[in-house]
């Protein structure tokens, strides 16, 4: 991340430190416990002076009406268990699904390049009280509503016979699909497509993930069952709570480092440290979700139907830039292995160690 976009990324945290400090009752109570005064942070832009927030020092500790603005809950309700199983329900509004739109938007049409082209999202997701299915639906209801859209939407979830005859029966309408789905499912239901003979590459298959890390072995194993080649815009795996919604997803840039980190040992080794497997590496927009890496573990600012503030969500990783890991890659000359389609894709990177 450049200096200026870093600076611009810290004075939007800002202004959410500010809206939490002056509408949210449990974070005024929450600052005054720490004796941090909100004027004196918003002089002097001192953000590391803001106390991080977790579950148990935070949400856990008011009740949920005071977590947010004008003593109004936002429209929509999310379920997430957490390490203690007990639920954790989480709000969110229209601003935080027109951001999963603009989200989806750039997943569909600039790396699946399916902009003008008459596509079937089909959503694989849960649509219980889970997130992942409700916001994917409501994301891409955001797209369909523009007048120019070919998008259409199909909502199975995880019924496998649905989603089979919503393949065999009305996927071939279309000239392209997008399937979203926890990764292990999707492979179950290119498996079951080949059982009931269905030719998946008549109907142009893309895939969405999201709930899980999963090798570059097994995503060209899933290319391969679906019978498509092996192309750096023909899936993406999305970094997702139901904390913040929608946080980063893979590109053609991202996709192509960790391939190339696969065979590559002193690549892996030079962008992730000492790791066990190969972390998943996602870009992300800094200006709609402030990260920061405090003792390797990921804390970040974003305004959600809980506005956060130096929310610890608990999972460990690293910030990189493009500049960084481009330079890594001349550094070792593997910069020209990098293929054309990925060189274009200049985000802030997260890459998630687990």
């Amino acid at each position: 991340m450049t200096k200026g976009k870093s600076d611009r990324a810290q004075q939007q945290a800002l202004r959410v430190f500010g809206f939490a400090a002056k509408h949210i009752p449990a974070y005024k109570k929450f600052l005054k416990q720490y004796g941090v005064s909100s004027a004196r942070i918003i002089k002097t832009g001192d953000f590391n002076g803001i106390p991080i927030t977790e579950k148990q020092n935070y949400l856990r500790e008011f009740q949920p009406d005071e977590l947010v603005a004008f003593d109004k809950f936002p429209p929509m309700i999310s379920v997430s268990s957490g390490s203690s199983g007990k639920p954790y329900y989480w709000p969110r509004g229209d601003e935080q699904e027109r951001k999963g739109a603009d989200f989806h938007r750039i997943i569909i049409n600039d790396i699946f390049k399916l902009k003008n082209k008459k596509t079937l999202a089909i959503v694989c997701f849960s649509m219980g009280n889970w997130i992942a299915g409700t916001f994917t639906l409501a994301s891409l209801r955001e797209i369909t509503r523009d007048r120019n859209s070919k998008l259409t939407v199909a909502t199975p979830g995880i019924d496998r016979d649905d989603v089979i005859a919503t393949l065999r029966d009305f996927a071939p309408h279309f000239d392209s699909i997008v399937i979203f789905g926890y990764p292990p499912f999707l492979m179950d239901i290119v498996l079951a497509a080949k059982e009931f003979h269905i030719d998946l590459t008549k109907v142009d298959p893309h895939f969405v993930f999201a709930g899980e890390n999963f090798s570059e072995k097994w995503r060209s194993t899933l290319y391969k069952h679906a019978g498509v080649s092996d192309k750096l815009n023909r899936s993406v795996s999305i970094y997702g709570t139901a904390d913040a919604g929608s946080i980063g997803h893979e590109t053609p840039f991202t996709i192509a480092v960790r391939k190339m980190a696969v065979d590559n040992k002193k690549l892996q080794k030079e962008l992730f440290g000492e790791v066990s497997f190969i972390p998943t590496v996602v870009a992300y927009y800094p200006e709609q979700t402030y990260f920061e890496s405090v003792n390797s573990e990921l804390i970040f600012t974003t305004k959600t139907g809980i506005p956060l503030v130096r929310y610890n969500i608990k999972d460990h990783g690293l910030l990189l830039s493009t500049e960084y890991i481009v330079s890594i890659l001349k550094k070792l000359k593997l910069f020209a292995n990098l293929p054309e389609e990925a060189k274009k894709w200049k985000h802030s990177v997260i890459v998630l160690k687990g």
